[in-house]
């Protein structure tokens, strides 16, 4: 466990033993300032803190890690559903799910495939005490669109001039267009804010033209 400052420095981190039997507490260079054993109840060993993600579709790790061209290329091979992505923020789990969407919403639907590349949610409160997480996923997500940007290019050419495809609007976007087995690919990074809560998204999807 790491405790940082606001900047992000650590300033000291708590180590326990696997087997929750001792521990170590050490400075922000990493020398250890104190160890002991546990005392009854007073230590046990848990997984780290879980930022809320949307659960993956179509194995994102394909796309984002390595064979970009080949994941997007499956994308306009399957078989067209109407879908509308989800707000880690406002809900919903299946963007093929479209039962609780409100009317302006089905007006944004569109038929195709999606792929969710990746994403996360911080708290308005997480930001507050750190705001150097807002700026540090703000970075992360622009270099994952980017990386993808550029491996869609060297795979299908430069995007569509004129095409801009907005699969959900939000308080920051941005998107690329190209044409790929007889459908648009779609590449589009997405913001939204709400309630001072933040999410990032990188979405793939292949949409009827």
């Amino acid at each position: 466990m790491v405790h940082v400052d606001r900047e992000g420095r650590d300033v000291c981190r708590a180590e326990a033993a696997a087997d929750g039997a001792t521990a170590t507490l050490r400075d922000a260079s990493g020398a250890a300032v104190w160890s002991g054993g546990a005392a009854s109840r007073h230590l046990r060993v848990v997984g780290g803190l879980a930022l809320r993600e949307r659960p993956p579709l179509h194995r994102p790790g394909d796309a984002r890690d390595g064979d970009t061209a080949g994941a997007a290329r499956q994308l306009p091979a399957e078989t067209a559903r109407p879908f509308h992505p989800c707000s880690l923020s406002f809900g919903g789990d299946d963007p093929y799910d479209l039962s609780a969407l409100d009317a302006y919403d089905r007006e944004r639907v569109r038929a195709g495939a999606l792929a969710v590349i990746a994403s996360k949610w911080l708290a308005a409160e997480w930001i507050a005490e750190y705001p150097f997480l807002l700026d540090a996923t703000q970075t992360c997500f622009d270099a994952i669109t980017r990386t993808l940007e550029q491996r869609l290019c060297a795979a299908f050419g430069a995007p569509l001039p004129g095409v801009r495809t907005s699969l959900r609007s939000g308080d920051g976007e941005w998107s690329a267009t190209w044409e790929v087995g007889g459908r648009h690919l779609v590449l589009q990074f997405h913001a939204q804010i709400g309630d001072g809560d933040t999410e990032f998204q990188v979405w793939l999807a292949a949409v009827d033209a």
